[in-house]
């Protein structure tokens, strides 16, 4: 349903539509640059997009600074790099001072850059070269690497990535979280390297690019790369890469999944995985989700599995708990665990896990995060401690309401993206404080991170 409301516009514009709030809010679509402005607010709008930004003098502002960084693409601009940013590009900035980011690129190196997009607030561009480079550099040991999207960081030393990707949660919690340096330096954990720089994944996914070849998305998310051999991939799925001609999939299938499990653990008739781990045997399907990366995986659990048994309790809930494996070891220190995931097929195993294990006092139950707390909620069961493992987006408004309600003693909150890490402990803060985060290196040569936080009950 579309809302009307009063607008004033400069009669050089033509409205197209006016948009309503389930549509992402009120906001005016016109044909071209234009400064607009409806109740009290005023609208600045560039080729179709709208943004509210204040007073008309800052929208002029604005719009100028747009047209002024559209004139400089297309040029080649000399830059000092400041900070490689999460997402894997450097920051600099042009001698007038805007901000211009690149990939390939590490602190303090002087690079030629060639700017190709102008963007609000700023320009980004492609590397044309380096011209005073970093002692950090290395040579990537990927041929793919510059076109291929998988990996960001392979011209980095492996000590200076984890360096770069734990200075980069310091400034997610600093800019998002608007957390003070004082407590950052008290919460922030030292970054937990990965025993292993390459060779690490145990699993990928490889896309058909139409012309009878597998590979990756290319670095700017268009198109596919081929690829024969992937760097860091573990041995067995480079030797599936290695002959993928003769490998028994179908011409033209859009998604081919490539598993590396050592040969004893893969029980080919039935499709299913066996991995033990903390001397437990845990079982699950080829189409379940398996962190890519045991080595950090490992050393994940065992952070995780010290925090819950550090003071065990009555009642531990897991959301997203996948095939019940944290669920399942941390059980002993408490007298009921309960596990819930959305993915019936993940339930199924973790019911048989835990079975098998003899921890009978953990259940499992097919439920979203949020409904699965309203069922505790119904039945009077309150957890002392609640581990979230959510998916990249993080926790949904109607899931965090639910932790609110549910009010746990404290949280263990592991997350792949810090950014929305942050999103959501902003939104539990009326209630719970993050007591400390530490960082995991579970995919290097990227920029992803993973991080665990505990929030505590205030």
């Amino acid at each position: 349903m579309f809302t009307k409301i009063p607008v004033s516009i400069s009669p050089r514009l033509e409205i197209t539509r006016l948009c309503g709030p389930g549509e992402g809010g009120q906001c005016l679509f016109l044909r071209r640059e234009f400064v607009a402005s409806f109740s009290d607010r005023e609208i600045a709008v560039c080729r179709g997009f709208g943004y509210p930004v204040g007073k008309a003098d800052t929208v002029r502002e604005q719009v100028l600074e747009r047209e002024n960084l559209k004139k400089l693409v297309g040029e080649v601009l000399r830059v000092t790099v400041e900070k490689v940013v999460f997402g894997g590009d450097g920051l600099a900035r042009t001698g007038e001072g805007a901000v211009l980011m690149a990939p390939f690129v590490l602190p303090g190196e002087v690079v030629e850059v060639k700017v190709e997009k102008a963007r609000k607030g700023h320009l980004t561009g492609r590397l044309s070269a380096v011209v005073s480079p970093s002692p950090r550099r290395v040579s990537p040991r990927c041929e793919y690497f510059g076109r291929c999207g998988g990996c960001q960081y392979q011209h980095i030393e492996y000590p200076a990535q984890c360096e770069i990707k734990h200075a980069q949660v310091g400034e997610t919690l600093s800019r998002l979280g608007k957390f003070s340096d004082e407590k950052i330096t008290e919460i922030l954990k030292d970054m937990s390297p990965s025993p292993r720089e390459y060779g690490y994944r145990n699993r990928v996914v490889l896309h058909w690019n139409g012309r009878g070849k597998y590979g990756y998305y290319g670095d700017t998310g268009k198109g596919i790369v081929a690829v024969e051999r992937c760097p860091i991939a573990n041995d067995e799925i480079n030797e599936q890469l290695g002959d993928i001609r003769r490998l028994p999939v179908e011409t033209g299938r859009p998604e081919l999944m490539l598993l590396g499990f050592r040969p004893e653990w893969i029980n080919v008739s039935k499709e299913e995985i066996n991995v033990t781990l903390h001397d437990k045997l845990f079982t699950f399907s080829t189409k379940c989700f398996f962190q890519p990366n045991i080595f950090v995986f490992q050393d994940v659990l065992d952070y995780m599995l010290g925090l819950l048994e550090e003071r065990g309790g009555d009642v531990l809930v897991e959301l997203y708990c996948g095939i019940g494996l944290l669920t399942v070891l941390a059980s002993a220190v408490f007298k009921k665990a309960v596990g819930f995931d959305i993915n019936s097929n993940n339930i199924g195993y973790a019911r048989r896990n835990a079975e098998r294990s003899g921890a009978g006092n953990a259940e499992f139950s097919t439920s979203d995060a949020a409904n699965g707390l309203k069922r505790l909620r119904g039945k009077g069961v309150r957890p002392d401690t609640l581990v979230v493992d959510p998916p990249r987006e993080g926790l949904g408004w109607e899931a965090l309401d639910e932790i609110l309600s549910a009010n746990p003693e404290r949280i263990i909150y592991m997350s792949c993206d810090p950014t929305t890490f942050v999103r959501d402990v902003l939104r539990l803060s009326e209630r719970f404080d993050l007591a400390s985060l530490k960082p995991f290196d579970m995919f290097p040569q990227t920029y992803h991170i993973e991080v665990v936080g505990v929030l505590k009950r205030k």
